[in-house]
């Protein structure tokens, strides 16, 4: 439970202070994050990503993202190097904005008046409530500190001291609040140039992609998971943001391959003109899945805007599935 949930999360173990001048607040923050903002981005091999995707996904305030909102958090992890001996974090240190993931070496996590409370990497501790997923768990070393920093305006709770030679990996607060934070330009941030690279997109204006970004929500399929179903009632328009996913017609009861969509294509236009029921099965293919949907109940621009787009497209699509 969500209970259970904090121990995964908190940076060190609680210190009981002494006087009211000694304790330690902290203040959830809103960092202002500007309208025009990129996230920076670093280059990763396939392997440091998957290594870093996997210590995010390990954190409770993070296991909610979506492949695209952590793939923007991975790619603006930069890489640092510190000496045997060094203090990376100071306790006390109110400059506490950058979360720490630990590659290779190890650190020790002191606190004044306690001494060694925790070392990195260590085991997790276990979250949840069945046996079988605690002992999986525990076999994943936790690798990072620092994720408070992320979250809170408050000064560092340790002391976190290089043991060896060490390297890791950093996330700063304003990239993490990019995305974390509900604020308007956090949809144009994720998909203002995955929009810009759909052919069928090309064309619009600025004001007219963030129109479009601002009413996307992303979801990831499983492979072989249906994303829509021939028959049924939608109102969804999707645009394939990676992965590929097959289209298949009823045939005579039989299920007939009518088309292939890979990243940039779309389906589902149809539910924007006609309420008509779906008129085709459109299924997961690939391991990594992620379809940008359009929630049509947006402002009638954006359905005027996207009718204009896919009427051309519809009437080529209605031609194949009719024949």
């Amino acid at each position: 439970d969500d209970e259970d949930d904090e121990a995964d999360y908190a940076d060190f173990v609680a210190v009981p202070r002494t006087t009211d001048d000694a304790k330690r607040t902290s203040v959830m923050c809103k960092t202002h994050v500007a309208a025009d903002f990129q996230p920076p981005s670093f280059a990763k091999t396939p392997d440091q990503v998957a290594f870093l995707s996997g210590v995010l996904r390990s954190i409770v305030f993070l296991r909610h993202l979506t492949r695209r909102e952590l793939g923007v958090l991975v790619g603006a992890m930069r890489r640092v190097a510190f000496e045997a001996q060094t203090v990376v974090v100071r306790e006390g240190d109110r400059r506490a904005d950058l979360f720490y993931v630990v590659e290779a070496g190890s650190c020790d996590i002191t606190v004044a008046g306690v001494g060694k409370v925790m070392e990195i990497p260590c085991a997790q501790q276990p979250s949840s409530s069945t046996k079988e997923a605690a002992a999986a768990q525990e076999a994943v070393l936790r690798r990072y500190f620092g994720e408070l920093a992320l979250l809170y305006d408050a000064p560092r709770a340790a002391t976190v001291t290089a043991t060896t030679p060490v390297t890791a990996w950093v996330l700063d607060r304003v990239t993490f609040k990019s995305i974390l934070q509900d604020t308007d330009n956090k949809k144009i941030v994720l998909y203002a140039s995955f929009i810009q690279s759909v052919p069928a997109f090309r064309e619009l204006t600025i004001a007219q992609t963030h129109t479009l970004c601002n009413s996307l929500a992303c979801k990831d399929y499983d492979p072989g998971a249906t994303v829509i179903t021939e028959g049924a009632i939608g109102d969804d328009f999707f645009i394939v943001e990676d992965g590929r996913a097959d289209c298949f017609k009823r045939v005579d009861g039989t299920d007939t391959l009518v088309c292939e969509y890979a990243r940039g294509d779309f389906f589902g236009e149809l539910a924007l003109q006609t309420d008509a029921p779906r008129a085709a099965t459109v299924s997961a293919t690939a391991a990594s899945f992620a379809a940008a949907v359009v929630v049509v109940v947006g402002p009638p621009e954006l359905l005027l805007l996207l009718a204009v787009l896919c009427i051309g497209r519809s009437l080529d699509v209605a031609c194949r599935l009719l024949s």
